[in-house]
C-alpha cells in the first residue's frame, strides 16, 4: 500500500524482517540507478546459489543416516533368519 501511495519500495523491505539487509541496500542502490531488473536478477541469483548449497549440506547429512538405517534393518533380517537356526542347533545337541 506504501508503494502504492509513492513509497519507495526498499524503504519497506528496510522495515520488513524477512529480507536481509543486504538484498534491501542492494535494492535500494538498483531502485536509485533505475536498474532494478539487473539488481533483482543479481538477487534471484545469490539466492538460488544459497539455496542450492544448503540443499547440498542437507543431502550430505542425511546420507550416513540412511546408511545406518539401512544397516539396522539388514542386521534385522539377518538376525531374524539366524537366529531360529542356532535354536534348533541348541535344541538337537542336548
Amino acid at each position: 500500500e506504501s508503494v502504492e501511495q509513492g513509497s519507495m519500495f526498499s524503504d519497506e523491505l528496510f522495515k520488513s524482517k524477512l529480507i536481509p539487509g543486504t538484498f534491501a541496500q542492494m535494492i535500494s542502490a538498483g531502485e536509485q540507478a533505475g536498474r532494478m531488473g539487473e539488481v533483482m536478477d543479481r538477487v534471484a541469483g545469490f539466492c538460488e546459489d544459497d539455496l542450492s548449497s544448503s540443499i547440498k549440506t542437507i543431502t550430505s547429512m542425511i546420507e550416513p543416516v540412511m546408511v545406518v538405517v539401512m544397516g539396522i534393518i539388514v542386521g534385522g533380517i539377518a538376525m531374524a533368519l539366524l537366529l531360529p537356526v542356532f535354536r534348533i542347533s541348541t535344541i538337537v545337541s542336548h
